[in-house]
């Protein structure tokens, strides 16, 4: 949503410090791939919806904008409040780990230090299961 980390958006779910939603973030992508934080960083396009201080009003003007530069790519969007914001409601509503049959997104629950869904190995092997997915569509490793 925001990062409180750094107001630069090539920072925004930047991989580090260790334990910060970036890191746990790739910690899940790299569990089924290996991939070292360097290729992460210079493979994903990570986007927050505000910088700086959050604000709902600027997070759905945004949310919109990014819903049509990335209408043709791969995008995993964390949490229903990014899906609320990006205003694709009026396609069939996006579960964890389903993709959207309208376009290539899916949702995964925020991986936020305070989401206790991913206390849930199950829940957590499900998530790396479909970032090694769409890693391995994006680069064609098999």
């Amino acid at each position: 949503m925001t990062n409180p980390l750094s107001d630069d958006p090539a920072r925004a779910l930047w991989p580090q410090p260790d334990g910060c939603t970036g890191h746990r973030l790739w910690l899940m992508a790299t569990a089924g791939t290996g991939i070292s934080q360097e290729e992460w960083i210079e493979m994903t396009d990570r986007r927050n919806l505000c910088i700086g201080e959050w604000d709902r009003r600027r997070a759905m003007a945004r949310g919109a904008e990014l819903a049509q530069e990335l209408a043709d790519r791969t995008v995993v969007l964390l949490g229903v409040d990014a899906v609320g914001c990006t205003r694709i409601l009026d396609e069939p509503l996006l579960t964890p780990l389903e993709w959207s049959p309208l376009r290539r997104w899916t949702m995964i629950p925020h991986p936020s230090g305070l989401n206790r869904w991913y206390n849930n190995h199950a829940h957590r092997a499900a998530v790396e299961c479909r970032l090694a997915d769409i890693i391995i569509d994006y680069t064609g490793d098999q």
